[in-house]
């Protein structure tokens, strides 16, 4: 029997990823600046198709992935209370998404999580042991308290964020770049 540590990634153009077997399913969670080796897998990932129905509007060019990719790795980026970190999901040593942790708008310039995971590393909680490293992050920042925004829609990412100890605390319309209608967001909040 196949396990979803057997089956092969490919993103929306059906190109191989890597066996995600690689990542040994269980193994030890890590957020970490994403490896400049890792710069196209984290292209791929961001394209697949279940990542670009919540974030529609991320143009992942290879020179775009290569410079947020850089951007992790700079030293001088210190606390997510002033500026957006962006950080490589790691299990194992196998690049599985990625995690922003910085200020944003929508949710009044609070230290805001954010994530993606590729479809073969959904449900094995890498997601809940990754948000829950990065609210320890924010912790040890000086927040007081996280957001997380999600789409009504998303339900995986709701009950994770609920799982993890967010609470909704609004709601919001929020118009992704090309298109007229806004979607429904919710700001969800953790108290550090």
């Amino acid at each position: 029997m196949k396990t979803g540590c057997d089956k092969m990634m490919y993103d929306k153009n059906e190109r191989k990823i890597s066996p995600a077997k690689e990542s040994g399913c269980g193994a030890e969670v890590a957020l970490a600046p994403i490896r400049k080796g890792d710069e196209e897998r984290f292209r791929l990932l961001a394209r697949q198709e279940h990542v670009l129905r919540f974030l529609p509007d991320m143009e992942m060019t290879p020179a775009y992935a290569a410079r947020l990719a850089a951007r992790s790795r700079d030293e001088a980026l210190f606390s997510p209370c002033d500026q957006m970190r962006l950080f490589g999901i790691y299990a194992g040593d196998t690049l599985a998404g990625a995690l922003t942790l910085g200020p944003v708008y929508e949710a009044g310039y609070r230290v805001t999580v954010g994530f993606f995971l590729g479809s073969d590393f959904l449900g094995q909680g890498i997601a809940e042991k990754a948000v829950r490293k990065a609210l320890a992050i924010a912790r040890e920042a000086g927040a007081a308290e996280a957001a997380a925004l999600t789409e009504c829609g998303n339900e995986p990412a709701r009950k994770l964020l609920e799982k993890v100890g967010f609470r909704e605390e609004k709601r919001l319309g929020i118009r992704r770049s090309g298109e007229r209608e806004k979607r429904e967001t919710i700001v969800a909040v953790y108290r550090l």
